[in-house]
């Protein structure tokens, strides 16, 4: 199964992907702001062992059927949340009655925590996560030119479409017309919000280097100086 949803952390807004196949979990989540993005793989050993040490045992597939009911918020027994390494270490001194220093250092570690509340009792399950960085402007405008010919193509097939056909085929194709549409906009977006972070870094470093210019300096060596920012 193939999982897309969006979901809300501490006001934040993200897309979660999930997808199984056979005995492999697989999770993406992406900043809906930023852009940025956290992947990892699982197999069906790791969860399993996962599930043991924390004294709740839980086979991979129903691991698996909780994780999704937890996303898409079908339980009330399960949920989910998206902690920093720092959230995680104060969770579990929260859960040992301890304390550790707090650390100034940035970390861009992130874990989706699969809480289980039964009973008397309420089970952390946390699944690490792989920092990504922003994705690459240039792959994501290739993804959408490729969105662009697969909607016209798509376009022009429906368009050919038999009239015997029509009855079968026609469901399927705005479906996939309206995906793409979709795809091709959250692509669009992502590219837009990464040209308006270059921008506001491109403006703060020249308007840095032009303030920094000493006041004496003749007009035409500003210039020249203006001329390579």
């Amino acid at each position: 199964p193939y999982l897309v949803t969006n979901y809300t952390f501490d006001r934040k807004d993200f897309l979660i992907k999930m997808y199984v196949k056979g005995n492999i979990l697989k999770l993406s989540i992406i900043d809906n702001t930023t852009s940025e993005k956290w992947v990892c793989s699982y197999n069906s050993m790791y969860i399993e062992e996962l599930t043991r040490r924390t004294g709740n045992y839980k086979k991979f597939s129903i691991f698996v059927t909780m994780l999704n009911s937890g996303i898409l918020r079908t339980n009330s027994c399960v949920r989910i949340e998206l902690l920093n390494h720092r959230d995680l270490i104060a969770l579990s001194d929260r859960q040992k009655h301890v304390t550790t220093s707090p650390t100034t250092e940035e970390d861009t570690r992130k874990y989706l925590i699969l809480i289980y509340t039964v009973e008397f009792d309420k089970i952390h399950y946390p699944l690490p996560l792989q920092y990504c960085g922003m994705p690459n402007p240039r792959i994501l405008q290739k993804r959408i030119n490729y969105l662009e010919k697969e909607k016209r193509r798509l376009e022009e097939e429906l368009a050919q479409t038999s009239c015997n056909k029509c009855a079968t085929q026609l469901p399927a194709l705005q479906n996939k017309i309206i995906k793409l549409v979709q795809d091709k906009k959250c692509l669009e977006d992502e590219v837009k919000c990464l040209a308006a972070e270059l921008g506001s870094r491109y403006n703060s470093a020249h308007y840095t280097l032009s303030k920094n210019v000493p006041s004496n300096m003749c007009h035409e060596e500003r210039f020249h100086l203006q001329e390579k920012i």
